[in-house]
């Protein structure tokens, strides 16, 4: 069995930016486990209503009910796995599966459409995490600094604006679409079998 060709150069370029996103994605989400897994010694589990506390010889600075703790911190936790699965382990995957396709003989992927599916991918995969960053973040910088609306505290992201925080989501989500999309169309096309010789 020979060995198969070397990838052309733009794919090498794509696989080389596919694997670097990984990487950086995955110690990404290693770093925001590490982050919420301190900011949860900050907060203790109590029954009644939320409070700030300054306990001597303990981390703990607030006191929430379960549900609220629940709501502060869920964009803040999820994000970590987000980063990991969107930001790392799926960017690992295209490369993987673009050279598979490649070694496999099927019929290329053009320079731009590599080009279009990786940029709009990165592009929405940075910008839909870091949405949920943001939102965890401020929810909990807020409710630290004593604001247990927790219904005011959502409203006031964005600056206040549901067009904005619209615009946002349906930006980033759209291109992360596209780009997964894109590349997933050229990749079922690259699986088919080449076209034999005479």
């Amino acid at each position: 069995m020979s060995s198969p060709a070397p990838l052309p150069g733009h794919y090498a370029r794509t696989v080389r930016a596919f694997v670097r996103l990984g990487l950086a994605g995955i110690a990404a989400g290693m770093i925001l486990g590490i982050w919420w897994t301190e900011v949860r010694q900050t907060i203790a589990y109590t029954p009644g209503a939320p409070s700030q506390v300054e306990r001597k010889g303990s981390r703990v600075r607030l006191e929430l009910p379960p549900g609220y703790h629940f709501e502060a911190g869920l964009k803040l936790k999820l994000s970590h796995g987000h980063s990991t699965l969107i930001l790392g382990v799926l960017p690992l995957c295209f490369a993987l599966c673009l050279t598979l396709a490649h070694s496999l003989g099927g019929p290329p992927l053009s320079p731009g459409m590599l080009r279009a599916a990786f940029w709009c991918y990165a592009v929405g995969a940075v910008g839909t995490v870091g949405i949920m960053i943001y939102r965890g973040a401020a929810s909990l910088a807020a409710i630290r600094a004593g604001n247990f609306d927790y219904q005011a505290v959502q409203q006031d992201l964005f600056a206040g604006s549901r067009a904005l925080k619209g615009a946002l989501y349906g930006t980033t989500h759209s291109l992360l679409a596209v780009g997964a999309g894109i590349l997933i169309y050229g990749l079922w096309r690259a699986m088919r079998p080449p076209e034999p010789t005479a």
